[in-house]
Order: structure tokens, then sequence, then C-alpha cells
């Protein structure tokens, strides 16, 4: 599924804090006391619910692009053309699996800090304001970044919270982790749709009722913002949305245009690979010196523009540049399609090597 949007996003953490504020009854003891203490950053409904208030503010592209950087010192890592997503790489690769796993954790590290300084917060909010009965919860704001999905964010989430160290949970106060983005989405009933994921802690296993004022949080989240709640039977599929600027360079509107209508999809590989070695030929043609043929200007713009649009697919099919290795004979029954002159076959034939 893909979803598009435009125009400007502005920041979800301000509407979080005023949601706390007029949903909640939340008071905000960064008011009230020094910035300096260690404690949660709102008690809400009359003290029932401490938050500590989090946001994913930087994106991964910085940790993920060391990781690849790292990673394509293997032998086995493939070679796109052009941009191609990292799962499309480690699918190619002989450990698949484990260096998914590697990326989730390179991923997810933001999210582990933070749960981290979060059960610091709320264990130093728990000594100061002692209460029998208290929900104590990280809030965790996605700031717009199409990285941090959802099922990976509470996946990394849901196994740090199952830790132990000699029998004792890792983070023993944290009780509930909220994790909100507006990044991601899905279609219910025609209708756009957030997730809004839940996490439980060891101590909320312990006392269920505490997973009814999560349920709470999220009711009231939603008719706060005048939207319908929707219950996810089994684990429903949310999508980066793609974020469509007023301009963009030639070879991304290109690149938008192909997945907003990806005709190549229906085609076997080996139709696929025809599509590529026809415009391989036509750019030979055009930009190799001496071919005994020169496409027209608007032909050479039609076939990048093809030759972009093959690539998008090919990156989402995982398929390499291996994939379609340079080959003579291919090259010939490829000018034969396309109807080119005998001229063209018989350079062809002569040149030695593949096109």
């Amino acid at each position: 599924m893909r979803i598009e949007r435009k125009g400007q996003v502005g920041p979800l953490t301000p509407r979080v804090q005023r949601f706390l504020v007029e949903a909640l009854a939340g008071i905000s003891l960064d008011d009230i006391l020094s910035p300096e203490e260690r404690r949660a950053d709102y008690v809400c409904l009359r003290g029932l619910l401490a938050v500590e208030l989090k946001r994913l503010e930087k994106d991964a592209s910085e940790r993920m692009g060391n990781l690849v950087n790292e990673l394509r010192q293997r032998e086995d890592w493939p070679h796109f053309i052009g941009p191609a997503p990292l799962q499309a790489a480690l699918t190619n690769t002989s450990d698949p699996e484990g260096l998914m796993r590697r990326a989730r954790q390179r991923l997810g590290r933001a999210a582990v800090t933070h749960l981290k300084h979060a059960d610091e917060q709320l264990e130093a909010h728990a000594q100061r304001f002692p209460r029998r009965s208290q929900v104590r919860a990280l809030v965790l704001v996605n700031e717009d970044h199409a990285d941090y999905d959802p099922h990976i964010i509470s996946h990394i989430l849901w196994q740090q919270l199952r830790r132990t160290e000699n029998g004792v949970p890792l983070y023993p106060y944290v009780d509930l982790v909220i994790y909100l983005t507006e990044r991601h989405a899905t279609v219910v009933d025609r209708s756009l749709t957030f997730p809004v994921v839940i996490v439980q802690g060891f101590p909320a296993d312990a006392e269920p009722w505490k997973e009814a004022v999560g349920d709470f949080f999220v009711r009231r989240w939603g008719r706060w913002n005048g939207l319908r709640l929707a219950t996810a039977d089994g684990k429903p599929e949310f999508t980066a949305m793609e974020h469509v600027p007023e301009s963009m360079p030639r070879h991304e509107a290109w690149r938008l245009d192909y997945r907003r209508n990806p005709y190549f999809r229906s085609l076997s590989v080996e139709e696929l690979r025809d599509r590529f070695d026809e415009v391989m030929l036509l750019s030979v043609l055009a930009f190799v010196h001496g071919s005994p043929l020169k496409p027209s200007p608007e032909v050479v713009s039609a076939n990048l523009e093809r030759f972009t649009h093959i690539s998008v697919e090919m990156s989402d099919r995982a398929l390499p540049a291996t994939k379609f290795p340079a080959d003579k004979d291919r090259d010939i029954a490829a000018a034969r399609r396309l109807g080119l002159p005998d001229a063209v076959v018989r350079w062809l034939e002569t040149r030695g090597e593949a096109a």
C-alpha cells in the first residue's frame, strides 16, 4: 500500500503535550519543579498516571548509513542501479536474517536509549512521590521519520521490556510504553488510520488494571484528535507515508511517477530483463562514440525515464545489477525486438564484448 501526503507537517510533540494537559488533566512538573531534578515530565489523572515524554527527534539515516558502509565490505554485498531499500540488499546476502536483526538493533538504539533514561526518571519519581496505585509510562513520539516503523520499534521495545538480570526486570519502573507516530498509516473503511502502540512491561503484567489505563489513554487520544478508534485484528500493515514536495529533480519525479503507476510489476523476471536490455541498448547507441545509430533527443529522454522506472522495479524486487549481466546475444535480440536497422545488429556482432 502506498499513501502520499503533501504540505507542511508540524511537530507532533507539542500536540502530545497539549493533549496531556487538556485531555488527561496533566500537570507539567517542569513548570513547578527544577529542571535538574529527576522525575517524570507529567502527572495526569490526579496522579494516577506519571508520564515521561521522549521523542525520536533525529532520523536514523546516519546510524543506518554507517551500518551500510560496514556491510559494503562483505564480498556478497549486492550492487543496485539507483537507490534501493536496505532489505533488498540484505535479501541478496548469505545471512539475510542475521543482518536484518543487526539492522533492527541499530535502528532501535534511539528508542532503547530513551527507554533506559525513562526508567531512571520514573524510578526517581516513584521514590520522591510514593503512591500505592500509579501507572508509570514512557510516551515515545516519532517526529515524522519514516525509518521508525511501528512494528519494528514495538518489537524492539517488547524485547527490551522482557529482559531480566538475575531474575529482576531490567526496566522495573516502566509499566507501559506508548508509541505515537503519524508518519505511518493504513486505510480502514476508507479512512486514514494512524497506529498507537502500547507495549507492556513486567509491572503491568503483575497488575492487569494498568493495561486499562493505557487503553483509556488511547481512547482519549483519538477523541481529542477527532479521530475514530479502530481496533486492529491480527497484524495490520502500516506503511510510511511518502511526502511529496512541491518541486523535485526530474529523476525523482520519474521515480514518483513509477511508484504511482508500476506498469512493469506484472512482468516476469525474464520479461523485465528484456525491457532492461532494450533501454541499455538505446543508451549505448546514444552515448557510445561511433555507434551506427543516434536516437533523437526525444527518444533519449524517454529512454532515461524508462530506465529510471526499471531501476525502481528492480530494487522493489531485490534484483541487483548483477542479475542482468551484459550479454551480446541478448543485445542483438533487443535490437531485433526494437526493429532497429541491420547495421546496428552487425555493429553489435563485431563489438567483441557485449554492449
